[in-house]
């Protein structure tokens, strides 16, 4: 089943710390996040980790308790949505790619300067070719 079928058929996300999490974001539903079982793990801590709840393998029997409550009264709604333009900019917008795009954008200008710089220094001085590869 496709990722999208399964979002668009769930109430809740349940989750590991991963892309899948951010990705849910723009679902507008509540999330939760797992935490490791062993203590030792590195957890980095990021305005997501800090917002969302977190279950812990000894918590799994309240979690369906902690699942509804996050489905019925989905008390983190708008700092989530908060997340979502943290993470996602605006996702109303008509062409959420948009800032990618511009950004790619830039950096292939930035590329084709220094290309263009490179190929001038080579140039200007041939002893050069040897240290600044193409």
């Amino acid at each position: 089943m496709p990722i999208a079928t399964s979002f668009a058929d769930a109430d809740l996300l349940v989750s590991d710390i991963s892309g899948i999490a951010i990705d849910w974001l723009a679902m507008d539903r509540p999330l939760m996040i797992t935490k490791p079982a062993r203590s030792t793990a590195a957890v980095a801590t990021s305005p997501l980790t800090t917002l969302v709840p977190a279950i812990a393998a000894t918590d799994i029997a309240d979690l369906p308790r902690l699942a509804r409550e996050q489905v019925t009264h989905d008390p983190l709604r708008d700092r989530r949505r908060e997340l979502v333009a943290h993470y996602l900019g605006d996702v109303g917008a008509v062409s959420t790619a948009a800032p990618f795009v511009a950004a790619v954008d830039r950096m292939i200008e930035v590329r084709d300067c220094e290309r263009a710089r490179l190929k001038r220094l080579r140039t200007s001085q041939p002893g050069l070719h040897e240290l600044v590869a193409s």
